[in-house]
């Protein structure tokens, strides 16, 4: 048997093994064991009925009989931080969890169901599963913080005020539009009033004009690729110009750059052909003289690794992520007009050449299909474009050097 103290230290740090951070351990686990020992004594033998019996006088019933969904948010803390109590004396191991396993366990039933309806329509507009797991991260957050279940105007405004101290500017728009959005689910399953949706705050859309991305100019992209040939690397010169030039020819982004495999370029049907690293879906990309050439340049002159992997290290291991934004980064650096204060990048590029596209009166659809983007709603109105009609959206963007 263990005394109080053993079993709060062993069950505290077996917590920590399973994944989850010291302030969730501490906030919501500890401090409560902590009432059981200043109530029998650290040195007190630990027995189950001093958890039934401490809860039954806290609370005035015994929530331990009570169906889970019925519970406060309260109790249910105390009956999560007490069972993981329970589970660490009869040494039962602990799964490898996170913080996320143990915000599920307080989230209401009708609340969850909501939540699961949205994320499955969101899976059925094409979403990745990067993307639905962050919805839920996100949104479960927003459900237990703002007591969704009596949700009020006013606790709406309180819950995105506050949020709004914790985060910075960009990230704090992205969970308020998804946010809303998720709103606007919910009052259409009619699970809030109208009242709460019009409880939005009007400088809300303000903020998000704010936050435009950068985008350059087909004449300012034209120049840094000149630029970029001229300009000399210490090494991986030719590597590193071919980067640039298919990041800036396709907009794909920087991840599949550095996945791209030799399997993937058909250099018969001038196509490249990649399953995208964030949605998972396949994405086909005209091979335009001015991605291929620099690409080919960079394998017979300087490529020296047998990877399967495009681009690569000297040591033969596949760039990473940040190596692709480093490199396009640097050539933004050097490049030879103003940046304006402006973001540069690989998703910089991306957003450049959708803004001089669409202003090019390329239609929302053929842009999206040049990116890569998937939208339900437009391929159930429209068919898909053919590959001619990719080349000619790409082609259009007139970033000959």
């Amino acid at each position: 048997m263990y005394t109080l103290k053993e079993l709060s230290d062993k069950a505290f740090q077996e917590l920590l093994d399973s994944g989850l951070s010291y302030k969730t351990v501490y906030g919501a686990n500890w401090y409560i064991w902590n009432r059981l020992i200043r109530l029998h004594g650290e040195d007190a033998l630990f027995e189950e009925w001093m958890v039934y019996d401490y809860c039954e006088d806290y609370f005035g019933k015994d929530i331990y009989v009570i169906d889970k969904c019925k519970l406060t948010q309260c109790e249910k803390r105390y009956v999560l931080a007490f069972n993981n109590l329970l589970q660490s004396n009869k040494n039962i191991p602990f799964k490898k969890l996170n913080y996320h396993y143990h915000r599920d366990f307080l989230l209401d039933h009708d609340a969850n169901q909501l939540l699961e309806e949205y994320l499955k329509l969101s899976k059925e507009d094409g979403n990745s599963e990067r993307t639905l797991e962050n919805k839920r991260k996100r949104i479960r957050n927003f459900l237990i913080d703002s007591d969704f279940k009596s949700l009020t105007k006013e606790s709406l405004r309180q819950y995105l005020n506050k949020r709004m101290t914790v985060m910075n500017k960009t990230a704090y728009v992205i969970e308020m539009r998804l946010i809303r959005r998720f709103l606007i689910f919910a009052y259409e399953k009619s699970a809030i009033s109208k009242d709460i949706l019009l409880a939005w705050p009007d400088n809300m859309s303000s903020i998000k004009n704010k936050d435009i991305p950068s985008a350059y100019t087909i004449e300012e992209i034209r120049e840094l690729l000149i630029s970029a040939r001229d300009f000399k690397y210490e090494d991986n010169h030719l590597r590193n110009y071919a980067v640039l030039c298919l990041t800036a020819y396709s907009g794909i982004r920087a991840s599949d750059v550095a996945n791209l495999k030799f399997e993937n370029i058909d250099w018969r049907k001038n196509e490249i052909r990649i399953i995208q690293h964030k949605t998972k879906r396949m994405h086909v990309i005209p091979l335009l003289p001015e991605i291929g050439n620099p690409i080919i340049e960079y394998i017979k002159r300087e490529r020296r690794s047998s990877s399967k992997y495009v681009f690569t290290t000297e040591k033969g291991q596949k760039l990473n992520t940040y190596m692709i934004t480093y490199i396009v980064n640097t050539y933004f650096s050097n490049a030879p007009f103003d940046l304006k204060g402006r973001h540069y990048g690989p998703h910089t590029l991306r957003h450049s050449i959708a803004t001089n596209l669409i202003n090019n009166s390329v239609s929302a659809f053929s842009v999206a299909n040049v990116l890569g983007h998937s939208n339900t709603n437009c391929i159930q109105i429209y068919a898909k474009v053919d590959m001619e009609g990719l080349k000619k959206c790409v082609l259009e963007v007139p970033y000959r050097v």
